[in-house]
């Protein structure tokens, strides 16, 4: 996947994913295009929900300075 793709998929669970589905983000003040993004469908939110909880109660686990390290 390029690097443009990317910026446009979505990412859940460590992966990137293409959903095929886009949508516009436009510019409130000439309406202009500035980015396509990736549409995710009710799959793709609940798979992300899904990773989200399984993140946080690995990150639970560990001290501030081991979060920090991570994030950092």
């Amino acid at each position: 996947m390029t690097e443009q793709s990317m910026a446009s998929a979505l990412y859940i669970g460590g992966n990137w994913v293409d959903t095929g589905q886009y949508d516009e983000v436009r510019l409130p003040y000439d309406g202009s295009a500035v980015a396509a993004v990736s549409r995710a469908s009710e799959r793709d939110v609940d798979l992300a929900c899904a990773a989200a909880r399984k993140a946080a109660a690995a990150m639970r686990e560990l001290s501030n300075a081991e979060r920090h390290g991570l994030l950092a």
